[in-house]
């Protein structure tokens, strides 16, 4: 047994087998981070099936055009197949806690699944996307282009993208098209 902050533990050192999979009820206030960490060690687990809080598992499975997609929905899905294997309502546990829980099963890609160019750039443009939901694209990501030395007009061109569509909209393969118009 090892005692300490998931956090912090060096994962990938803690399990002697070159490809294991994750299976855990990850605690709700931690959870987004780890599996931001998991997403860094995807090459060591492949695949993780998790049990989190339902809201938290609706945005990782999110669609466009939904409620529940956001910037979480697009920069795990970048990475992963991410399917909604059962829900568990909060009756299953004792005591009872204040929210229900999902199970999703997670299996990560070495790759993106769709063309993103530089990752880095990508998560940044995204979350930029995000930040200011109900913004137009042209305006939550000004900032961004104008850091990138690159005019509005031919970053959406580039993208096949109209300036007024909002990030809910896109999918992942536009959101791969904008990050690349950002680089280039």
């Amino acid at each position: 047994m090892v005692v300490g902050d998931v956090l912090a533990l060096p994962l990938d050192e803690l399990v002697a087998e070159p490809v294991a999979t994750v299976v855990a009820n990850l605690p709700y206030n931690i959870a987004s981070p780890l599996l931001f960490r998991l997403l860094e060690l995807r090459r060591r687990f492949p695949r993780a099936v998790l049990m989190l809080q339902r809201e938290m598992a609706a945005r990782l499975v999110a669609r466009p055009d939904s409620g529940d997609y956001g910037a979480s929905s697009v920069l795990v899905q970048a990475f992963a197949e991410v399917r909604l294997a059962f829900r568990v309502s909060r009756r299953s546990f004792l005591p009872v806690p204040q929210v229900d829980s999902a199970v999703l099963d997670i299996r990560w890609t070495s790759t993106p699944r769709a063309d993103v160019g530089d990752v880095d750039l990508f998560r940044a443009v995204v979350k930029a996307a995000f930040g200011q939901r109900r913004k137009m694209l042209r305006n939550a990501l000004a900032t961004l282009m104008a850091e990138h030395g690159r005019a509005p007009e031919a970053v959406f061109a580039a993208a096949g993208i109209p300036p007024s569509a909002r990030a809910e909209t896109l999918d992942l393969a536009a959101f791969g098209r904008l990050a690349r118009a950002v680089a280039s």
